[in-house]
């Protein structure tokens, strides 16, 4: 499985309104060469001290923007590239990335637009929502198709990255006989359109539209027809697992 992902720290940036006093040009930072550096330091201040520290403002595309706050999301650096990668946003233009800080316990540190910001936020909620709906499913944190009862699916993102692969008739499948039978039947029969989440971020990618089945999406994506980020594959996957698990736990199928 892919290695996790790493925690995130989100600053994100506001215009500065027209009607305020403009910032000094001298103490606006240029994305060019280290101020990043310096960027990360401002953002490390502003969010460990709780007294008046001097503005972070920032020069995008001619643009000038100010930290407003910060959040931090758990295991989601992989979630934001893959948001990025989907809607073109890149580094430099729409958010900054400033590596890591020991300080802040090794998060991600990232500089993003408030839209961006907004977006990301819904794609975390979104997929804790499919988190939510398919661990009660999982005993022990084991996976209810493994015959060996070995396998144990540590974090979240390890439940998203087993299903996917299951799905695609990879992974521990030897270990799972069943489980690719039982995830392709569901996904045969649930249509992008019944994950409203999940179609508004998919449909309209390549060949797919929102009346295809789960099944027919991944098959677009194994002829070149459409692509979608690896993150949003395994979303995918655990609407798919949710509904096989609650169709064995119903039906109490002998796996």
């Amino acid at each position: 499985m892919p290695a996790a992902s790493p925690d995130v720290i989100f600053g994100w940036l506001v215009p500065v309104p027209t009607d305020a006093p403009e910032p000094d040009k001298d103490k606006v930072l240029l994305d060019i060469g280290d101020t990043r550096d310096e960027m990360r330091r401002r953002m490390v201040e502003f969010c460990n001290t709780q007294q008046r520290i001097e503005p972070l403002h920032i020069d995008l595309n001619g643009d000038i923007w100010g930290l407003a706050g910060t959040m931090q999301c758990k295991s989601s650096m992989v979630l934001f590239m893959g948001l990025c990668e989907a809607e073109g946003q890149e580094d430099g233009a729409d958010y900054l990335t400033l590596g890591t800080e020991e300080a802040l316990g090794d998060a991600e540190m990232v500089l993003l637009k408030q839209e961006l910001f907004c977006a990301i936020i819904c794609r975390v909620w979104g997929r804790q929502l499919l988190y939510v709906a398919v661990k009660p499913l999982l005993v022990d944190n084991k996976c209810p198709f493994d015959v060996s009862g070995q396998i144990v699916i540590g974090s979240d993102e390890d439940v998203s990255n087993h299903y996917l692969e299951l799905l695609q008739g990879q992974g521990p499948k030897e270990q799972c006989p069943q489980a690719e039978k039982y995830l392709k039947g569901v996904a045969r029969d649930l249509i992008l359109h019944q994950q409203p989440c999940l179609c508004k971020m998919i449909a309209g990618r390549g060949t797919i539209v929102e009346d295809d089945s789960i099944l027919n999406v991944f098959a677009a994506l194994d002829e070149g027809k459409a692509k979608i980020p690896r993150d949003q594959q395994g979303d995918l996957a655990l609407a798919v697992a949710t509904k096989a698990l609650e169709l064995v736990q119903v039906l109490g199928l002998d796996l």
